[in-house]
Parts: C-alpha cells; sequence; structure tokens
C-alpha cells in the first residue's frame, strides 16, 4: 500500500508579470509563496510526512513542492510526467517502481483532479475542485493498470492555513 499526498502548486502571478515570458516561467506570487510555507507547518502538525517528492518541471510547482518539503527534506525529483504534457500510466510506473511508500506528488490543473480520480478509481469521473495549494491524501491499494485507493482526506489551502 502506498500513501500519496497529491498537491496542486500555489497561487502563481500570470504571464506578463516582470520577467515572466511564457507559463513554464510562471513564479509562486509573494502571497502564493506565505500560504504554501504556512501549509507546510500545518502538514508536519497533521501527521503528513512523506519520503520522496515528485513533481513538475514547471517553476510555480517546484517551488511549491520544495516549500512543502522544506522541512521535511525528502528527495525531490523533477518529473516530466506531471508537467505540461502529463502521463497517467508514467506517473502510475514511477510510483509503482519506488520503494518508498509515502510519495508527495506536486502538479497542476485540470491533471491535479484527473490523477486523484484515477488513482482512487481507474478512472476520470470523480469531480474534485483543488484550488491553488490544495491537497488530496490517499491511500492506494492497488496500482496496476486499473488503480483503486480511498480517500483519506483533502484539503483546501485556506483549511491548511487555518491549521497553524
Amino acid at each position: 500500500m502506498k500513501t500519496l499526498f497529491i498537491a496542486r502548486h500555489g497561487e502563481a502571478v500570470s504571464v506578463g508579470a516582470p520577467g515572466v515570458y511564457s507559463d513554464f516561467d510562471r513564479h509562486l506570487s509573494e502571497e502564493g509563496e506565505q500560504k504554501i510555507k504556512k501549509q507546510a507547518e500545518s502538514l508536519l502538525k497533521l501527521g503528513a510526512t512523506w519520503q520522496k517528492v515528485l513533481c513538475s518541471p514547471l517553476v510555480r510547482a517546484r517551488q511549491t513542492a520544495e516549500l512543502l518539503n522544506s522541512p521535511q527534506a525528502a528527495p525531490l525529483e523533477i518529473f516530466e510526467a506531471l508537467g505540461d504534457r502529463p502521463s497517467f500510466s508514467e506517473v502510475r510506473k514511477k510510483i509503482e517502481a519506488s520503494h518508498e511508500e509515502r510519495i508527495l506528488l506536486v502538479t497542476h490543473q485540470p491533471f491535479v483532479v484527473e490523477l486523484t480520480s484515477y488513482l482512487l478509481t481507474g478512472e476520470m469521473k470523480t469531480a474534485f475542485h483543488f484550488s491553488t495549494g490544495a491537497m488530496a491524501c490517499l491511500r492506494i491499494y492497488q496500482l496496476s493498470e486499473s488503480p483503486r485507493g480511498e480517500l483519506e482526506w483533502f484539503k483546501p489551502s485556506s483549511s491548511l492555513q487555518a491549521f497553524i
């Protein structure tokens, strides 16, 4: 059994902000950065710990992953299949091959919603609303071609910040 923490990146600046010329370069806003730092503290208090972090290569996702992981210092890996060309099968294979039992994944809309549903049901039918910074904790019992698991908890960003 694996425990997966699936997060959407924090609030980011728009394309056109100073120094931001493409979607890839969008970085966390000051407010987004502060919220993610608070969430990292809350997650520790909740007992949400991981042994490995996989994140999208896009700047805002990398920053979110680094901030969420800073109190824990788990190994962090940039994983293309969580980026702008996401792949369910590559994510599933990566998780399945991992020796770690508790993994944080940081990605984007709409993939974060689709991935959560896929890992819980093997299909993309479940509707979640992942606002920026939202996170879900899943217990995965089966990772074969038709994954199965259960939702342990789902927390919007505001809920995680209020926990401090």
